[in-house]
């Protein structure tokens, strides 16, 4: 058995090590802070709180709705056919096109 926990160990360390903190972690830490705008006829999860992330819904962003800044702040999504607004950081971007881009 400690022959055992030594191999586990050992390859524990070496995942950490050279793969997690040398290869995934910097690459999802610059695609947490990448920003896209939001575009009409994105596809974005939209966010609904106490519910598990596997369950937000999909939606279509219809509309953008600039705020007085003249930044987009929030949109107007489209969920299973009812028209929604919701902040832009309630949304999650999915690398999908649509025919139209």
């Amino acid at each position: 058995m400690k022959h055992l926990d030594t191999i586990r160990l050992q390859l524990w360390d070496e995942f950490y090590n050279e793969l997690y903190t040398g290869k995934l972690a910097p690459k999802y830490k610059s695609q947490a802070h990448a920003t896209t705008a939001p575009q009409p006829n994105h596809i974005v999860l939209v966010e609904t709180p106490k519910v598990p992330r596997y369950k937000w819904p999909l939606g279509r962003i219809m509309q953008l709705l600039p705020s007085k800044d003249g930044k987009i702040r929030s949109v107007i999504v489209r969920c299973n056919n009812t028209l929604i607004e919701r902040a832009v950081n309630q949304l999650i971007p999915l690398e999908l096109t649509t025919s139209s881009e």
